[in-house]
């Protein structure tokens, strides 16, 4: 039995809705789309999983405003916001979702510290972000990113 229970409850949710899904990770380096997958049957709901782990991919890839990267930074609402968007719309996805963060344990600035993280959520209907924190390891915070991405995909989409 597979122990991924939050993923599973999204791949069940997504089937059942007959949701399509991309996603453009940045912190999570493809983590949240490589457990979304290990489900058969996930190819009918998940259009794309992109790691945008370079300001150039963000731009190049996800059409992201450089100025917003200059302005913002990377790890900020604004570009996770933009990142959501731009995913869905490039895909045509009922469901665009974006994670931007900061791994660790380099990279800090003094308004983002390691382990902070922005998750966005962008259908036609609505558009949320969210902030989060931990205070682990790279690998604990990887995972704690996408555990929160996929509990807040639960908690939005109805």
């Amino acid at each position: 039995m597979n122990k991924d229970i939050l993923a599973y409850k999204v791949h069940e949710l997504l089937s059942f809705k007959n949701r399509t899904l991309a996603v453009a990770e940045s912190a999570t380096g493809g983590l949240f789309t490589h457990r979304l997958t290990n489900f058969p049957g996930s190819s009918k709901y998940m259009h794309l999983g992109i790691t945008v782990y370079s300001n150039q991919s963000k731009i190049k890839l996800v059409n992201i405003n450089p100025a917003i990267i200059t302005e913002k930074g990377p790890v900020s609402y604004e570009v996770a916001s933009e990142l959501s968007i731009g995913i869905r719309e490039i895909l045509g996805s009922e469901i665009g979702l974006s994670i931007t963060g900061i791994a660790g344990p380099t990279g800090s600035t003094d308004s983002t510290p390691v382990g902070t993280a922005y998750i966005s959520l962008d259908t036609n209907d609505l558009h949320k972000v969210i902030k989060i924190h931990n205070d682990g390891n790279r690998s604990e915070n990887k995972d704690f990113f996408s555990d929160q991405a996929f509990q807040f995909i639960l908690d939005t989409i109805k």
